[in-house]
């Protein structure tokens, strides 16, 4: 096709091939990938058209072998990987190749002599070329799922570099290896050593011989070989001892190299003045004789003697032997020695032979053998064959001689073969190339909900956003957020608080994707359903050595190939993301007809955090809905969001980002992330053993995520009594450890109570305030799991109450200091923690009631045990997340605590912010073992208020008590209920509240107790 037309050769123009029988003719097209597209975009195809056409209507199957690179986009090689301009150009090409010869052509190699200097990119090589072979054959099967695909041809010495090429994995996508013959050379040699290649790493590639020389014609220039070659030749203008000469070449070319395994044999062959090939009727001979169903004789020619005619002397032999199965007929070529006259004896080794004729191709006659004696003794038959200075071909009939018949199966196939990982991934790619390639723009309705929790400490927030969703292959995702939702209240103010946006790094390097390196193994598990589709299971990991990838399953519809679910967990995350969990969903989008466009529709993850020394678990869902594909307003609907006061976000190459508008009114990426936050606190807060019957809060909340580009975390929270401060660094050094240290301090006591028998015992009430600092050290296991070391150094101040019996010895001030361990597990909403911590305090005098008539068992001074001084406090908690439609949310929660040499200042109590059950927070319940449950559902009224209803119950016991009066011994248990909820109110701000009170106690007089929270917030 590079050549002026008048310089191409025409096809054969003969009945036999014009019928296509069973053994076509083919002929190689080539052409230039800048010839065709010289200008980018604009791909002209009517003259290749006009090719094609001309062959195919003389009976040929056409091979079409689209060269090099394109000067337009920059190189006359082959597109490099990391060029992804002229990758995807090259790649619209093929497909658009495809595309255009669908039912027309079934073979596309894929550029020629790619193992030659100047093919491939500078440095590249097998591997390289392997990577541009699977992009290839994505591209041309997802146009045309019947073609095949042709590796690029290399010399019969490039077998490092096709071994180079089988090494990368793609036998999915590989049908054809090219071997570039030579003038004069045997092809046998090379295609033994590719072939024993192929049984290595693909057993079902065939080997294709091309561009075989013939030795030179006298009447034509070295340089004088056409770009199109076609396995025929019409004309008889070449002179008779070049015609003798090229023509037996051919045909000992052909029978070697198929006698090798080869599947077919393509000649580098001349045109005569009038423009036909030469030798076509040696062609056309070749074609009638070696059928499909005709291969290499399993007998060989070792057996095979032949003998001078007179004489009986041997003489040497070069014989390729043929049987067809079907027709029990042989076909053996051979070679005659010198000197090439007369006759020679032939001894078969075989006694069935009949019918034996001989064929010279060249004069093309067919004559009978001379003479053929067969020997039953021996089990041979004496044939008397011509010599001739071209190669003979020995034709005849075997009878069905005992044994030489395979015999009838022994075994029955019971079904079809299953395919493998690489082949399920190969066409899931090719379905894909092909939505990709219809699919130009998407827009969507979708909604995304976060919701963040801290379990282990029952603290939890929800964010969703509705969004229009916007998607074209330049610009990639984006989102225009039409409604905020805070905790499932609709964000009633001008602008929504601009949160910081927690991600983790983005995975460039994605499974099922085609990549240069092999990034990722594939494992075929089987099949499963879902939502009522036959599937294929596949499991993928990342290879050793590879980081931040994903692992995880897949789940690919047995049919079409579409992916339909995919399962994956991120690996080598870094700090403070330490874990990714996502499932995604995909299906045919409503209403895209027939062939549908598959889209996107649901994904679901949870993603871990580090945050301020705590796990902050992310749940996350996005769901779509309302598709609107390739729509012509597509552009208009997206300038109209630009143009809007929205909140837009672009998904780029490191995660999500805003996109505000500039001083002009355009929007852009936002350059730097939204790093902090701070909210103004308003309010008040009430529990039973406080020294006011509420304490007021007023104050602010500063968070960074990012303080001063550090990467560390800081935490501040000042409300006039309150303090709370923390510095995490989420990452020490390079390692995938995180430090911490944090800071909780009260300005205001509180009222220790006691409890006896269900009665309060004022003599022994104590004043407590506590000052804490604490330490902690974490680490990840895996995927879901953290460890973490903590540290703690508290104050503990000790004082009278006002209605302490003279009586009662306050205990010392004293410095508790703490070791523990903690470990935590989280994923798909559960999280499962469990943890020990021992303590020791600087000094621990006597202390309790010295009245020995007071019935405060438990807090007596006669009771005081120095051993006290250190315990052991255990732990394990259980908690389950459920997300509804809605803005629904179910929350489920069991604590289970332990300890030993536990005092009444050492032991577990109701708290409102820890052990929590609604109603009984500082109501003095102490207790050694127990367990506590929560259950709460959370609702909306008409996305204006939130609601969330609980019921707590706790089963506690208190060791002391039993210890000191069986009467005592056993379980109690307490429940109580609380209603929460939050409302937007006026400036931007956001109320909450949070009630409870005690409804059954086994403790009567603590029935009917209740504690609340109402605080104001503000963010800034």
């Amino acid at each position: 096709m590079d050549r002026p037309a008048g310089e191409r050769p025409g096809p054969i123009l003969a009945r036999e091939v014009q019928t296509r029988g069973a053994q076509p003719l083919y002929v190689r097209i080539l052409f230039s990938w800048g010839r065709l597209e010289a200008q980018k975009g604009v791909i002209t195809l009517d003259e290749l058209d006009t090719e094609v056409d001309r062959f195919r209507e003389a009976g040929f199957e056409v091979i079409l072998v689209p060269r090099g690179g394109n000067e337009a986009y920059g190189s006359s090689r082959l597109p490099a990987a990391a060029d992804t301009e002229s990758l995807a150009a090259w790649r619209a090409f093929l497909r658009v190749l495809a595309e255009r010869f669908r039912g027309r052509v079934r073979f596309y190699q894929i550029s020629d002599s790619v193992d030659d200097p100047g093919a491939l990119p500078e440095g590249a090589g097998g591997r390289e070329y392997a990577f541009l072979l699977k992009n290839a054959a994505v591209e041309v099967r997802g146009a045309d799922p019947a073609a095949f695909i042709v590796m690029g041809s290399i010399s019969g010495g490039s077998t490092d570099f096709l071994e180079a090429v089988l090494g990368e994995d793609v036998s999915a996508y590989l049908d054809m290896v090219a071997l570039r013959g030579e003038a004069g050379v045997d092809p046998s040699g090379a295609v033994d050593r590719v072939l024993a290649l192929l049984l290595q790493y693909d057993p079902s590639a065939s080997v294709w011989i091309v561009s075989q020389g013939l030795p030179q014609s006298g009447r034509h220039a070295e340089d004088g070989s056409p770009e199109s070659t076609a396995d025929s030749s019409a004309g008889e203008s070449t002179p008779p001892a070049d015609r003798s000469l090229r023509a037996g070449a051919m045909i000992e070319a052909t029978a070697s190299a198929l006698s090798s395994g080869a599947r077919l044999v393509l000649f580098e062959i001349h045109s005569d003045p009038t423009g036909a090939p030469e030798l076509g009727d040696l062609l056309v001979l070749l074609r009638r004789l070696f059928l499909p169903s005709l291969g290499p004789s399993p007998e060989g020619v070792g057996r095979l003697r032949l003998l001078s005619n007179p004489g009986g002397q041997s003489l040497p032999l070069r014989a390729w032997r043929f049987f067809d199965a079907s027709t029990f007929q042989v076909l053996l070529v051979y070679v005659a020695p010198q000197p090439q006259s007369g006759s020679a004896d032939l001894i078969l080794d075989t006694s069935d032979v009949t019918g034996a004729v001989i064929d010279d191709l060249v004069s093309n006659t067919e004559k009978p053998v001379i003479s053929l004696k067969p020997e039953a003794s021996g089990g041979a038959t004496r044939v008397e064959i011509p010599l001739s200075e071209v190669p003979l071909i020995l034709r005849y009939q075997r009878f069905a001689t005992p044994g030489y018949l395979k015999g009838p199966e022994s075994a029955e196939v019971t079904g079809a073969r299953e395919l493998t990982a690489e082949e399920i991934l190969a066409r899931h790619q090719e379905f894909q190339a092909d939505q990709d390639a219809r699919l130009q723009t998407v827009m969507a309705t979708a909604r995304i909900s976060y919701h963040y929790t801290v379990a282990s400490a029952q603290f939890g927030i929800d964010v969703s956003t509705l969004n229009n969703f916007y998607w074209d292959r330049a610009v990639g995702a984006e989102w225009e957020q039409k409604d905020f939702y805070f905790n499932g209240v609709r964000w009633t103010g001008n602008k929504p608080p601009d949160l910081p946006l927690i991600q983790p790094e983005k995975v460039v390097i994605l499974p099922l994707d085609i990549h240069l390196n092999k990034d990722y193994s594939y494992r075929l598990l089987g099949r499963d359903k879902v939502d009522g589709r036959e599937c294929y299971l596949l499991e993928f990991a990342p290879l050793p050595g590879k980081e931040r990838l994903y692992r995880g399953r897949v789940w690919i519809d047995a049919g079409i190939f579409a992916k339909v679910k995919i399962s994956s967990v991120q690996s080598g995350l870094t700090p403070p993301v330490t874990s990714n969990d996502e499932q995604d969903t995909y299906a045919p989008a409503p209403g895209s007809g027939e062939n549908p466009l598959w889209v996107l529709l649901r994904i679901d993850g949870q993603q871990r955090h580090t945050l301020a020394g705590v796990n902050l678990i992310v749940m996350r869902e996005v769901v779509f809905s309302d598709f609107v594909l390739n729509s012509p307003d597509f552009e208009s609907r997206r300038q109209a969001a630009y143009a809007s006061s929205h909140v837009m976000m672009r998904d780029t190459e490191q995660g999500f980002r805003y996109l505000d508008r500039n001083a002009e009114g355009e929007r852009v990426v936002r350059n730097t992330e939204t790093r902090s936050t701070t909210l103004g606190a308003v309010g008040v807060y009430r529990q039973q053993n406080l020294d006011y019957p509420v304490i007021p809060l007023l104050g602010i909340d500063y968070f960074s995520f990012d303080f001063k580009n550090s990467k560390n975390q800081v935490n501040f929270f000042f409300a006039g009594a309150l303090l709370q401060a923390s510095f995490q660094n989420p990452q020490v050094g390079l390692t995938r450890i995180d430090a911490g240290v944090s800071l909780f301090g009260v300005a205001f006591s509180v009222t220790d109570q006691y409890y006896v028998q269900g009665e309060k015992i004022d003599a022994v009430d104590v004043r407590q305030r506590a000052q804490d600092l604490s330490f902690n050290l974490g680490y990840p296991l895996g995927n879901f799991f953290k460890i973490k070391a903590l540290a703690s150094l508290d104050y503990v101040q000790f004082g009278h109450a006002d209605d302490a019996a003279d009586s009662f010895v306050v205990p010392s001030d004293t410095v508790e200091l703490g070791f523990g361990l903690l470990g935590q597990f989280d994923r798909r909403g559960w999280t499962v923690q469990a943890q020990a911590e021992k303590y020791r305090r600087s000094s621990w005098e006597p202390w309790g009631d010295r009245n020995p008539s007071s019935p405060a068992v438990g807090s007596l001074y006669s009771e005081f045990d120095p051993a006290n001084s250190s315990f052991l406090l255990y732990q394990a908690q259980i908690s389950k997340q459920i997300i509804l439609p809605y803005f629904q949310k179910v929350v489920l929660h069991v604590d289970f605590l332990s300890g030993s040499r536990l005092d009444r200042f050492s032991k577990y109590q109701f708290g409102f912010f820890d052990t929590r059950v609604r109603g009984f927070s500082g109501s003095g319940v102490r207790f050694d073992r127990g367990a506590t449950a929560t259950a709460g559902y959370e609702f909306n009224l008409g996305q204006v208020i939130r609601f969330g209803a609980s019921v707590d119950w706790g089963r506690i016991r208190n060791d002391d008590l039993s210890e000191s009066d069986p009467t005592l011994e056993g379980y109690q248990r307490f429940t109580g209920v609380g209603l929460s909820g939050n409302f937007m109110g006026p400036w931007n701000t956001l109320f909450q509240f949070d009630y409870g009170i005690a409804v059954q106690s086994d403790i009567p007089g603590l029935k009917g107790d209740q504690e609340f929270e109402i605080i104001l917030f503000k963010f800034f």
